[in-house]
């Protein structure tokens, strides 16, 4: 079969052009040949292998690290889903919560009120900065959710009103 091929080749004209050259152009000729070749064989075969390669990895290390996040909060979930169960308590609850975070924060709180499945709050005039702060404490040290927040900027630079729906 190999000798097939061979004997089509050498009576194809390119061959013939190919033979009759001096030995320095057909050095010249098959390393551009050789060079063509694996300029194809990179842009069809292993750059997009390589491309799917690194997509695959960068993928699997999201979910990894999805799935990490998941594992490491999975108690949090259970106990905010029986929190969930008596919304009654949950709530005066989290009024002291609320008020005794924000005091320790440095915030005056304008209102604030239960609602049926969590607070209401009121602020006015207040710290960006601190309000940006209390709710990172109520957040992580108080597992208490902002599921609402409206915030305006105020006339006084870096000060802010706002209201925000919290639940537990």
């Amino acid at each position: 079969m190999l000798d097939k091929l061979l004997n089509r080749w050498h009576n194809t004209s390119a061959y013939r052009s190919y033979a009759v050259r001096e030995p320095n152009e057909r050095l010249i000729i098959l390393a551009v040949v050789l060079l063509v070749a694996a300029v194809l064989v990179w842009t069809v075969l292993w750059q997009p292998v390589s491309n799917w390669s690194a997509s695959a990895q960068q993928k699997h290390q999201q979910e990894q690290t999805l799935n990490d996040w998941l594992a490491a909060n999975e108690s949090r979930a259970r106990a905010s889903a029986g929190d969930a169960k008596a919304p009654k308590t949950a709530a005066e609850g989290l009024l002291t919560i609320v008020s005794r975070t924000a005091e320790q924060s440095g915030l005056k709180l304008t209102r604030f009120q239960p609602e049926s499945n969590g607070v209401s709050v009121v602020l006015q005039k207040q710290s960006f900065n601190d309000v940006l702060r209390w709710l990172d404490l109520l957040e992580n040290n108080e597992q208490v959710l902002v599921v609402q927040a409206s915030l305006d900027a105020d006339t006084l630079s870096g000060r802010v009103n706002a209201r925000f729906s919290l639940r537990r």
